[in-house]
């Protein structure tokens, strides 16, 4: 039987790997098409890349580089929200800072009786071992003291339930293997098979984007990305009307807003979200959500649509030339939704295209390097676009990894990411003409009694024209995992607003502060090493 369920493994593995690089390869990497170039100003980008596009004005967006501003700013605006706050992370952690973030939000239930708070984890991350500091355990005070106005979500992993009414191909194939996941793993090895990683936070008219997580080495000494964007400006006529009246069980029922803001986005999004998750109720159960996946994909499919017909009737950034478009990207294969996969690899390659003429230097950061072909095809032409421009990829040392200092069968995970880095440079210099170190470069962050999790992309003009800058934002490690596994929640940012640019910029440059060149080094692993890494790529 054991052979049997391993060889099941493997053709899933292997079909899965199919369906996700045929589906890529499909929408990506064409030098020779123009008739979608990028414009030369942001309208026709906008127009040009897809028009499900959000537009923010320069003077609402600003970005944190320290842990600890971010955590002090997620702390001010628990204490100053008024009516809504929505946390989404894959945990709540236990330590003295997480009770503090917890004790603040019962001070402004307490104190505010209209306030909401919703906070959205992962199902089985929230209850790893079953333990009493598990997320569910540490926020259960909140739930019995404001039954009402605080609710507690778990997005179950569609492949983790017993049953699924999907009829996603990808679902169906691991449908034989969900009721043993459920009922013969533990919690902490259901999060190898899958996760909810949508990383937000909505405070009134403020929203925060990142890839951090709610516990305490994300707010003190592991470095990831901070935007928070004021949407007061924007969302005030639309915020009223936009979610209330996204139904559970119809895609149509999604009604246009009279803007097209972040905040108006990430609640319908929100309200989506919920009717899908379990609640823990008051008295420690769980009730299960609605697993209609056809449902939930259909949802999505029409939120994109929603904000495709009103992001270039409703701009909100102003009548000035300065814009900054925002393009959320969702990723959820388990259900059949691709955004990512199928959408960045062929907007990078679009945008680079079109500045082909000019210098550009990219860089990607990821925590965990295990980037898809699809997006290597298109480093690779960006490369071969222009001899002068350069790729950096930022990773962590093997000091700095989120790994580091795990235990068992965890020791060897940052071992398998080096593996996976060697094996990309590798594969992307043997197809590069006179690739050099100014042309690919390795970095890894190296900053003492630190680990790494940014993860994002940025683009600018190294003649620092006027050529709209571009960047990334979300949870996704641009890997199999990501792109196969778990649920994730991206957005591309374009902007000729120089003070979003500069800000950009610096933040690129904060990481690059603490790197070290590490192009050359040689980072041979022993054979079982390569061989683990063909068998687990998709899970790490």
């Amino acid at each position: 039987m054991y052979r049997r369920l391993v060889t099941r493994v493997s053709r899933l593995n292997s079909t899965i790997c199919w369906q996700s690089c045929s589906i890529s390869n499909s929408s990506s990497i064409s030098s020779n098409s123009t008739s979608n170039s990028i414009g030369s100003n942001i309208d026709s980008i906008s127009s040009s890349i897809m028009k499900s596009t959000i537009s923010i004005d320069a003077n609402d967006h600003n970005l944190l580089l320290d842990p600890n501003d971010y955590y002090n700013k997620l702390r001010y605006y628990i204490k100053n929200s008024y009516n809504e706050i929505v946390l989404s992370a894959l945990y709540i952690g236990s330590g003295k800072l997480e009770q503090q973030l917890i004790e603040d939000i019962s001070s402004s239930l307490s104190t505010r009786k209209q306030l909401k708070v919703t906070i959205i984890l992962d199902y089985n991350r929230a209850q790893r071992n079953d333990s009493t500091d598990n997320s569910i355990n540490i926020l259960k005070t909140l739930i019995k003291s404001y039954p009402t106005r605080f609710k507690l979500l778990l997005y179950q992993m569609p492949q983790l339930r017993s049953s699924s009414s999907s009829s996603s191909s990808l679902t169906k194939s691991i449908g034989m293997l969900s009721l043993l996941y459920k009922n013969l793993l533990p919690n902490i090895a259901k999060e190898v098979i899958g996760v909810y990683h949508c990383k937000y936070g909505i405070f009134d008219n403020n929203v925060v984007l990142t890839g951090a997580n709610l516990s305490n080495e994300y707010f003190t000494n592991r470095q990831d990305r901070y935007h928070y964007i004021d949407c007061s400006s924007s969302s005030s006529s639309s915020s009223s009307s936009s979610s209330s009246s996204i139904s559970s069980s119809s895609s149509s029922s999604i009604s246009s807003s009279s803007g097209s803001s972040m905040h108006a986005f990430l609640k319908d999004f929100t309200e989506l979200l919920e009717p899908r998750c379990s609640r823990v109720e008051e008295n420690g159960n769980i009730t299960n959500g609605n697993d209609d996946d056809n449902i939930f994909r259909n949802d999505l499919k029409s939120l994109m649509m929603k904000y495709a017909t009103t992001a270039n009737t409703n701009t909100t950034c102003g009548t000035n030339d300065k814009k900054t478009i925002i393009l959320p990207l969702i990723q959820h294969a388990n259900i059949g939704i691709y955004d990512e996969s199928e959408l960045l690899p062929s907007l990078l390659t679009k945008y680079t295209n079109h500045y082909h003429n000019d210098k550009l230097n990219m860089y990607i950061a990821s925590p965990y390097i295990s980037f898809m072909k699809p997006l290597i095809l298109s480093f690779l032409d960006f490369l071969r676009n222009n001899s002068n421009n350069s790729l950096t990829i930022i990773a962590p040392s093997p000091y700095s990894h989120g790994f580091h200092n795990a235990t068992g069968i965890k020791s060897i995970v940052p071992k398998l990411h080096i593996e996976s880095q060697n094996n990309i440079m590798n594969n992307m210099k043997a197809n590069i003409y006179n690739c050099n170190d100014n042309i690919l470069r390795l970095l890894e962050f190296n900053r003492e009694k630190w680990t790494f999790h940014s993860k994002g992309i940025w683009i600018f003009d190294k003649d620092n024209s006027k050529i709209p800058f571009l960047s990334y934002i979300g949870s996704s490690n641009f890997g199999q995992r990501s792109w196969q596994r778990d649920f994730e929640l991206g957005f591309l940012i374009i902007s000729n607003d120089s003070g979003i640019s500069n800000n950009l910029i610096e933040e690129c440059k904060h990481l690059l502060k603490y790197t070290k060149d590490s192009t050359n080094t040689d980072n041979k692993n022993p054979y079982i090493i390569k061989f683990i890494m063909k068998i687990v790529r998709s899970f790490i």
